[in-house]
């Protein structure tokens, strides 16, 4: 979640800082927050390690060429006592409750505009949760959702690795009408399917495609 900003590299936190320091004036910042995971570190929960590992880490940005003429003085003590307001979530939850949990936070703050950070890799299905939990309605109709994405991906793998399936939706598409449809198919994967049947599938599925794909 940090990268290597000294070569140019953000992970989401250091994203955060640059986001934070090109607000407009007149839309400003006024909440943000960090959400939980399952995972724990040094007694604290995930959300709160984020926090704090962002206050310790601070100091480093100072350093890095694209926020070295910008965290200067006053600007980075105004920086520093934002981000110890940021606002942690004390329970762990999957995306979808991660977005529906902060959308409730911000409508409290009476925000209107919400800027999700996600690493390259993860951001697609941030996109994808977003509209799910507008669907259920636990985004509220006022709030605007929008995504960037920051320069990292999960450790060895590259922003292409994430891969997008959509059902057909063309007209001229020779898949539309077949059933079951493939992100059907899918769906189960992570939902229902055991790990090992996980694996079975995935050995089944690389054997189909070396011996159909070349």
């Amino acid at each position: 979640m940090w990268g290597t900003p000294k070569a140019g590299h953000l992970g989401s936190l250091p994203m955060l800082v640059d986001v934070l320091l090109r607000e407009s004036k007149d839309e400003p910042f006024t909440c943000i927050v960090i959400g939980a995971g399952p995972s724990a570190k040094n007694g604290m929960s995930e959300s709160e390690y984020i926090k704090h590992y962002t206050l310790e880490h601070l100091p480093e940005l100072k350093e890095a060429l694209l926020f070295k003429n910008r965290l200067v003085g006053n600007a980075y003590d105004k920086l520093r006592e934002r981000l110890q307001n940021i606002v942690v979530t004390d329970e762990p939850y999957n995306t979808v409750d991660e977005i529906t949990k902060a959308a409730a936070i911000f409508a409290a703050h009476n925000v209107s505009k919400v800027v999700q950070i996600a690493c390259a890799s993860h951001a697609p299905r941030c996109i994808r949760s977003q509209s799910e939990a507008r669907a259920k309605g636990t985004i509220p109709a006022d709030q605007l959702w929008s995504v960037i994405a920051d320069d990292q991906s999960f450790y060895g793998e590259t922003p292409s690795s994430t891969i997008i399936i959509e059902p057909p939706h063309r007209g001229d598409d020779p898949l539309l009408g077949v059933e079951p449809k493939l992100t059907d198919v899918l769906k189960p994967f992570y939902s229902k399917l055991s790990v090992e049947a996980k694996k079975e599938f995935i050995l089944m599925a690389d054997a189909f495609m070396k011996k159909n794909a070349s």
